[in-house]
């Protein structure tokens, strides 16, 4: 047993696991673009704002340089004074400069100078990254240049000041400031080699002032920092809502299943239920019987119609413990009740080929009758033909065990599949039961009275009771009773009904009697 619950356990397991995986996997996928995605509008809202800001720090340098160009191709010591002051008016600049034919002459640090200038080297004529102070001080420079022909003014800006007033966010080793092919670090350190490889993501903005751009990026590690300490709710959520995922197809596996388990299911729950039809007596009008059929309750779909289930429980090998249980049903509930069934009362129930592959269905019929403890009962099998039977040596010990247990046979839906007639043959059958088919035909055309005619007078000749099945009309039951039928079942009287509806109409007296001529007509018998 636990080795076999182990087997029938494996794919509700193995489903509610996969459903959790699943749920998990696009959580998180989901989780993770987002969380990327802030991060790049994060970044790119940084470096807009670090170009707005370092505009405005070039901005504010060139319109001191342009205070400035007056004093270019001056004099050192008339100019040199006039320089200080205007570099002390900005806490970016460390010194402003003034050039003549390519060589720096004067200094608001040094005053009186002579150093090269390489004008050649400015990106865009503007602009300039230097390691170290032309001057000989051991000072990282960023230089703008404003040229002015022969002359021109140099403001040298401090790196550290400028990036220590930025307001960077998602700082690191991508995040820094390109001039050419020369870039400033976060920490205002300039690097004469090439920028570091792309890598993550990253958003490069260009000033569209001056020849510069700013990149902003962030490595897969600090995505993944990002997502554990910012999302950790979020993540959290991930998790739970997995594991309910998970959880629900666990508890909810069983509800998914094949036709065949369902039947298996509902079998289990008992929702298989019996409805009895009464059979009348043609000539008296009095319920003599009931044919015994089942109903599905559905625990979500109500009732359901026989013929949407029973073929496939026929074909599963269902049908033999479902019948079963229509009749453990039965006797439960009109056993204690039997003082009010009539003499000879009789009932129907159908079977089919997989009913007699085995032995079985004897247990199940001795168990009936003797439940009710009333000899005069009989119990009806009506055979179907849905499914072919063959004879073997297993029908033949069942039948004949039937027979001495007193058990009678019916042919159901007479006329309407092929073994009819062979079933007479094969098989002691005692009642011939007339489709609905046929009595249909009644009142349409000449043809259809032969037919039943011819039906009727086999059955007579066979010394065969006979029962008509769904009769409607009053035109009907009278024409099936001048022709000696013997019972009658339909709509006319009574449609299929629970079992307790069924017991109160028996209660209930029956009928006014047929005329006197009709009552010498033959009054069938079941001995």
């Amino acid at each position: 047993m636990p080795l076999s619950f182990m087997r029938s356990n494996k794919p509700r397991l193995l489903n509610s696991l996969l459903s959790l995986l699943l749920v998990a996997l696009t959580a998180l996928t989901a989780l993770y673009w987002q969380t990327r995605s802030d991060l790049r509008q994060q970044a790119h809202n940084a470096a807009l704002d670090a170009v707005e800001q370092i505009d405005q720090v070039l901005e504010d340098s060139k319109e001191i340089t342009m205070q400035a160009t007056p004093l270019a191709g001056s004099a050192c010591t008339t100019a040199a004074r006039e320089l200080r002051m205007l570099a002390a008016s900005s806490p970016y600049i460390r010194a402003i400069n003034l050039t003549r034919n390519g060589h720096l002459y004067c200094s608001s640090i040094f005053e009186e100078v002579d150093v090269p200038e390489h004008r050649d080297s400015y990106i865009g004529g503007q602009l300039r990254l230097l390691p170290s102070s032309p001057l000989g001080r051991h000072s990282q420079l960023f230089l703008y240049h404003l040229d002015l022909g022969g002359t021109g003014v140099q403001v040298a800006i401090d790196p550290y000041n400028l990036f220590r007033n930025l307001d960077w966010t998602l700082t690191g080793p991508q995040t820094l400031i390109e001039v050419g092919d020369r870039w400033i670090g976060t920490h205002g350190v300039i690097h004469l080699e090439p920028p570091p490889p792309l890598m993550g993501d990253n958003v490069q903005l260009d000033s569209t002032l001056y020849p510069y751009s700013v990149r902003f990026g962030f490595s897969q590690a600090q995505l993944h920092q990002y997502l554990l300490e910012q999302q950790r709710p979020a993540l959290l959520l991930c998790l739970v809502l997995a594991l309910m995922t998970g959880l629900s197809v666990y508890r909810w596996w069983w509800h998914i299943s094949t036709p065949t388990q369902e039947l298996r299911r509902a079998l289990g729950n008992g929702e298989f239920i019996p409805y009895l039809q009464p059979i009348i007596d043609s000539q008296s009008k009095a319920i003599r019987g009931c044919e015994v059929l089942m109903r599905w309750q559905h625990r979500h779909q109500g009732l359901i119609r026989p013929d949407l289930f029973i073929p496939l429980a026929e074909e599963s090998g269902l049908i033999v413990p479902m019948t079963r249980s229509l009749m453990q049903q039965v006797s439960q509930a009109l056993a204690p009740k039997v003082h009010l069934l009539p003499p000879d009362f009789y009932f129907g129930f159908n079977i089919c080929a997989r009913h007699c592959q085995d032995l079985s269905l004897l247990d199940d019929c001795r168990a009936f009758l003797a439940a009710f403890k009333r000899r005069d009962l009989v119990l009806v099998l009506e055979l179907t033909e849905r499914e072919l039977i063959t004879p073997t040596l297993i029908t033949e010990q069942l039948f004949g065990a039937l027979h001495e247990l007193g058990v009678k046979i019916a042919l159901d839906d007479f006329g309407t599949g092929n073994s009819s007639l062979s079933y007479l043959q094969k098989f002691q059958i005692d009642l011939l039961k007339i489709d609905k088919s046929f009595v249909d035909m009644i009142g349409t055309d000449a043809l259809s009275h032969h037919i039943l005619d011819n039906t009727i007078n086999l059955a007579t000749r066979l010394g065969l009771d006979t029962v008509a099945e769904g009769v409607e009309t009053q035109e009907q039951a009278d024409f099936l009773r001048q022709r000696q039928v013997h019972f009658q079942q339909g709509y006319l009287y009574a449609k299929p009904q629970p079992q307790q509806q069924f017991l109160l109409q028996l209660s209930k007296p029956p009928p006014s009697a047929v005329a006197p001529d009709e009552t010498e007509l033959l009054t069938p018998s079941f001995d």
